[in-house]
């Protein structure tokens, strides 16, 4: 982009809040970036696309439309110093394992309240490690098949 472009500033739009990529783009000096709230850009799709649909070029479209028309309503982000933005980097994978923890932690449960749902009286929390031994001890019987019964 900069032997396209020059050494000047090239505003990028990104539709979207906390995201890998906004932390990605950041390290590159010549970009300004502006997060945009996908709210923002639905509700300006539902207002000026009949059809309402959804898609990445014209959500591409909208956002450069949005940053011509309206360029004192955006803000430009400001990463802050390098630790700050390790932090929100931590922060937002702390984030995602919690999650991915949630998750599985309901899967479990909706297998044992199909299987042996007495463990679920026994253990009030799901992710501590004698919950995770009991569970993987039982874990090849709670996903085998169950065979058919001869007659």
């Amino acid at each position: 982009m900069r032997v396209r472009y020059g050494e000047g500033k090239i505003a990028v739009a990104l539709e979207q809040k906390r995201e890998p990529l906004l932390y990605a783009l950041c390290q590159y000096d010549n970009l300004v970036l502006f997060p945009i709230n996908p709210r923002t850009v639905a509700n300006y799709r539902k207002a000026f696309q009949p059809s309402r649909a959804k898609s990445d070029p014209v959500d591409a479209r909208l956002l450069v439309e949005l940053m011509q028309k309206h360029p004192e309503k955006m803000v430009c982000w400001v990463p802050g110093c390098p630790q700050i933005l390790a932090l929100r980097q931590w922060v937002e994978s702390r984030r995602m394992l919690v999650g991915e923890k949630v998750r599985l932690t309901n899967r479990i449960t909706a297998a044992l309240k199909t299987y042996f749902p007495q463990v679920l009286d026994w253990f009030e929390d799901k992710d501590t490690l004698v919950f995770c031994s009991l569970w993987s001890s039982f874990h090849p019987y709670l996903t085998r098949k169950p065979r058919p019964h001869s007659t």
